[in-house]
């Protein structure tokens, strides 16, 4: 039997910012300083599966 798991995780690549051939982030000051926000979209089915 399936058993989804306890909790979602989602990751993403850092990338390197760059504006006019000089990088925009500095490892130093703790860069990548960024935020990510996710949207959960899900469909499901009615109990009594009526539309």
């Amino acid at each position: 039997m399936f058993e989804p798991p306890a909790r979602i995780v989602v990751t993403a690549p850092y990338a390197t910012a760059v504006y006019g051939d000089q990088k925009l982030t500095d490892a130093a000051a703790g860069d990548p300083r960024t935020r990510m926000c996710i949207m959960l979209y899900a469909q499901v089915m009615q109990a009594d599966s009526s539309n």
